[in-house]
Formats: structure tokens, C-alpha cells, sequence
């Protein structure tokens, strides 16, 4: 198991890279991610490497 994160410069980066995950999907629909052939692979790999 994972220790407690305990860095707040960490925690501001995490928070700090949530927002900008969140401003490049903004105004993607589902439709539109899986035309988009990068943002469609980009996530699908996100996706395999957390369930690996």
C-alpha cells in the first residue's frame, strides 16, 4: 500500500493537473473523443495502464 502523500507542493501539482486534464476535455462529447483519434487512444491507454 501506497504511504499518505504528505508534500503539499506534490498535492498542489496533482490539483494543478486535474485542471488542465479538465480544460482539454472541456467541450468533448463522447462522440467527439472517439473521433478524435488522439484524444481516443490517449485515454484508452490511461485506461489499460491503471487496470494493469
Amino acid at each position: 500500500m501506497r504511504e499518505r502523500i504528505k508534500d503539499i507542493d506534490r498535492l498542489q501539482h496533482i490539483a494543478e493537473c486535474i485542471d488542465n486534464i479538465n480544460s482539454y476535455l472541456q467541450g468533448y462529447t463522447l462522440d467527439s473523443m472517439i473521433a478524435d483519434k488522439k484524444c481516443f487512444h490517449a485515454e484508452s491507454s490511461q485506461r489499460s495502464s491503471r487496470l494493469a
